[in-house]
């Protein structure tokens, strides 16, 4: 039986006693629904379908959104996220499309594709011909003065890490104060709105500044925020030549946030791509990834296993990937493993003790401040702390904590400086014969100072072999060679006993890729390296002066563009990963705005207010103008909505604005249905 020409009903053959009919849905009917939402909705076509053909007629089998699976990673954050119409609705009906329609992840979805194909396509000529377009050409200077002040404290709102509540409430001050800041746009949805377009005008000019540069790497680490949600943070490494104070540095900042659907090889390859989509690459292929010449990770297997890590993954589409385990991080776990059934067990389980008493006095935190820096001096571990931190800055770092270590192995436990100033303030009472230490009785004392006096060489001995070890899961033969080609003090000595000059042939084919892409000639580094090192110990002194300096110099010397193909690869070894450091103080920074008052904070919003909080850029520095271009100019900026209650969770930035009222409305409804339901039966 038939119910209209573009339906079909295929009634099979039937089985013992039952007779099952089946539904089905032709193409042609599918075509007249896509037409038809389209037309509703005033979208595109962002409906698709899986076909089949049954008893010669085509018909359809799935249903899928098309924008939703484009724009699979950014949605994937937001609230109910499914992947049920990326996958295939097997539920064919306009109810079940019309409520994806309305779904805050395909609305969002929708929102990202405009403003890609705004910004692809630029306006359409109607929308030139628009009155907000043509009122663009003619902005008068105080309505752009006042948009700027706004801009201003939107700005100082996200810079200080405030809640967008924060920013009608600062406004109405500087209004009282006499500024002049109109009385449009100075609610708390504007304020969040003006500071998603001052990160999109700091991301485009961190775009064009990664655009001039020749090499770069990925740092990342995984974190919970006050969600109890794990997010990966990315950061992005690269070399300035130019630098400060005449010294050449390596630059680190923020890319993105991004929340994993899976903590897998493959979860994280996903992220991954994303993490590159931030920087216009579409594909982990050597065509588009020929800058990324690093990648900084932790030291969980997801990460850095050879097979079934996300190493590995990467390292078969890019061999040349120089991957590091961040050394701050194995220095940690090398001490921590060294020091495992030791005494130091019982130190652990007294920091524990001590956390609140230290917590609440301010007079045993500086005591405890004093201690600490002692110990970064012996060990030389403030190298590890550098935001801008290279790799030869850390390997430095390590083997400097090594040779430390080696010394105080050789060394009787009383001539330790820490060690030694600690004994000096334990008094014995004379009467109890007990030893003091700031009025506390010291139990086990004597016990205590026996047993350091008899361990301390082997503790430190196992610290250090516990560090080699950690080091050798890295390529140390390159390393070896990356010390040997940046370390400029080390030149001369290498001259004279005349040192093993393949380094640089080694590293070069190493990063041959990379170099090829970057126009290096590879052919010529060699020869070039040898003239460099001539000219730096005639005209430089390389034993006195710091190798950031030495560069620097090498860098804009007069013979520079002779040396070339060399700079270029010392700008490669510069860019690569060293240590997550500043990946951990950014975490600090998230859970700073993301805390529990803000825990619906979607992962946009999350990565607008990273962005902002980590820019060097200080109020005094801030120019708003960019993002008051990008805010007038977006067409989709200003969607038709209805008007919001003021200080109504919808407009703040706590409800994470992920739920549509229409869904609210509509679950009201069906409780009230399922509450009269249930009176009714109650009654009868």
């Amino acid at each position: 039986m038939k119910r209209s020409a573009s339906h079909v009903e295929i009634e099979p053959e039937p089985e013992g006693e039952v007779e099952v009919k089946r539904k089905v849905v032709s193409l042609k009917t599918f075509q007249k629904w896509r037409t038809e939402m389209d037309r509703d909705l005033k979208t595109i076509s962002w409906l698709s379908s899986s076909e089949a053909i049954e008893n010669g007629k085509k018909i359809v089998k799935e249903l899928k959104c098309s924008v939703c699976a484009k724009f699979r990673i950014q949605i994937m954050s937001r609230r109910n996220f499914s992947d049920y119409w990326i996958t295939g609705a097997s539920s064919i009906r306009t109810s079940n499309i019309r409520d994806h329609a309305k779904s805050d992840q395909h609305l969002h979805a929708m929102s990202l594709f405009q403003r890609e194909r705004f910004a692809s396509n630029g306006p359409s000529s109607s929308t030139a011909a628009a009155p907000i377009v043509v009122a663009l050409t003619t902005l008068q200077d105080d309505e752009r003065a006042r948009l700027r002040k706004k801009m201003d404290v939107a700005y100082f709102v996200a810079k200080e890490k405030m809640s967008f509540r924060k920013y009608p409430s600062i406004c109405a001050l500087e209004a009282r104060h006499g500024v002049d800041l109109g009385t449009n746009y100075v609610t708390a949805a504007y304020g969040k709105q003006f500071t998603h377009y001052i990160a999109q005008s700091l991301r485009n000019n961190f775009k064009s500044c990664i655009q001039n540069v020749k090499f770069f790497s990925l740092l990342f680490d995984a974190s919970t925020d006050a969600a109890n949600i794990e997010n990966e943070m990315f950061l992005i490494a690269w070399f300035d030549r130019c630098g400060e104070n005449e010294m050449v540095c390596t630059r680190t900042s923020f890319l993105t946030v991004v929340r994993p659907l899976a903590v897998t090889a493959n979860g994280l390859m996903e992220v991954f791509k994303h993490a590159l989509s931030c920087l216009d690459i579409n594909s982990v292929s050597k065509q588009e990834c020929a800058k990324l010449v690093g990648v900084g990770t932790d030291g969980a297997s997801a990460n850095i296993a050879a097979s079934g890590g996300l190493k590995g993954l990467v390292e078969k589409e890019l061999p040349w990937i120089f991957w590091m385990w961040c050394l701050g991080h194995r220095l940690e776990l090398a001490i921590k493993g060294a020091l495992q059934q030791t005494s130091f067990d019982l130190v652990d389980d007294m920091l524990l003790r001590l956390y609140l008493l230290y917590e609440k006095s301010s007079k045993k935190c500086r005591e405890l401040q004093e201690i600490v820096t002692e110990l970064r001096e012996c060990y030389h571990l403030e190298a590890l702390q550098n935001d801008n931190l290279d790799i030869l800055s850390a390997l430095t770092g390590i083997l400097r904590a090594m040779k430390e270590l080696d010394k105080f192995s050789l060394t009787a436990i009383d001539q330790w400086p820490t060690y030694a100033s600690i004994i000096a303030k334990c008094t014995q009472d004379p009467d109890t014969e007990h030893y003091l230490y700031q009025s506390q009785e010291l139990k086990n004392f004597t016990a205590a100072t026996l047993y350091y006096t008899n361990h301390a060489a082997d503790i430190c001995e196992r610290v250090v072999q516990c560090m080699r070890t950690r080091l050798a899961w890295t390529e140390l033969q390159l390393l070896r060679d990356i010390i040997f080609i940046l370390a400029s003090e080390g030149w001369q000595k290498a001259i004279d006993e005349k040192d093993d000059l393949k380094a640089v042939d080694r590293v070069m084919e190493k990063f041959k890729i990379p170099l090829q892409a970057a126009n290096v000639v590879v052919e010529e580094i060699h020869a070039e390296f040898d003239v460099l090192i001539q000219h730096a110990t005639q005209y430089i002194s390389l034993s006195t002066m710091n190798y950031h300096a030495v560069w620097w110099r090498l860098f804009h010397a007069p013979a520079a563009s002779e040396w070339s193909n060399i700079l270029s690869l010392v700008e490669l070894l510069f860019s690569l990963p060293a240590s997550n450091g500043k990946v951990e103080r950014v975490f600090s920074q998230m859970k700073e705005i993301k805390r529990n008052k803000r825990s619906l904070l979607s992962n946009e919003t999350l990565d607008d207010l990273l962005l902002i909080s980590t820019a060097e850029i200080s109020m005094t520095q801030f120019d708003a103008d960019p993002a008051i271009k990008l805010w007038w100019n977006d067409k989709v900026r200003r969607p038709v909505r209805k008007v919001k209650v003021p200080g109504s969770a919808e407009e703040l930035d706590e409800s994470d604005d992920s739920s549509s009222s229409s869904d609210s409305e509509d679950n009201s409804m069906h409780l009230l249905s399922d509450w009269d339901s249930i009176v009714q039966c109650n009654d009868l």
